[in-house]
């Protein structure tokens, strides 16, 4: 085997060790340790690789976020209408999660709490996941038509304030399942309202 082949295999290995113990405890009851202990790494060898215990982290939270972003990415469609649009990228966002759980306890801690020293490099990991959602917004206000007094980059500024106010609300404490359903159901709401009527507004 190649010596680039066994650098990726012992990164890998050490990320999916350090993946099931941020997962489990989170960032701050996490240990390194721990970490090579389950996981029958030697320090020296995961020093060689992370400087830290925050490198680390951020390594593990990026795989996070790369993996699910290219899962979900290969799951949109654009032939479909928007309420099937949105219905069909939170079933795959399901879908993920049910077959990684701990991504999603990465993705709970890294979106509703995350460690305050490391939350530029956290934002900078997100970004791939955030530019989809993006896109699935303006998929679907392409395939719809705004209220005359908002325009589409209105909209999704919006929509970015809005999601940040369902993360702080709904912490990673809650059942995870549960959680999907809140921000399926609050993403609905933003997007379709609650009033089956057209404000009364002076003009």
């Amino acid at each position: 085997m190649r010596q680039l082949e066994k650098n990726l295999l012992s990164r890998t290995r050490i990320i999916e060790s350090a993946k099931r113990e941020f997962a489990a405890k989170g960032y701050g009851l996490s240990s390194i340790n721990t970490i090579c202990s389950e996981g029958g790494i030697s320090k020296g060898n995961l020093y060689h690789y992370f400087k830290d215990k925050d490198t680390l982290y951020i390594a593990c939270i990026n795989d996070c976020f790369e993996k699910l972003s290219i899962f979900l990415k290969t799951c949109l469609s654009e032939d479909l209408s928007p309420q099937e649009e949105l219905e069909h990228y939170f079933t795959a966002r399901m879908r993920y999660f049910s077959q990684h759980m701990e991504d999603q306890w990465l993705f709970l801690e890294a979106v509703t709490a995350p460690p305050e020293m490391l939350k530029t490099d956290i934002w900078a990991c997100r970004k791939p996941f955030d530019d989809l959602n993006t896109e699935l917004l303006e998929s679907i206000l392409g395939k719809t038509h705004l209220k005359p007094r908002i325009g589409k980059e209105e909209a999704i500024e919006t929509f970015r304030l809005f999601q940040d106010f369902v993360n702080a609300r709904y912490p990673s404490v809650i059942d995870p399942v549960d959680r999907e359903k809140i921000c399926k159901r609050a993403i609905f709401i933003f997007l379709y309202g609650i009033l089956n009527e057209e404000p009364n507004e002076k003009q």
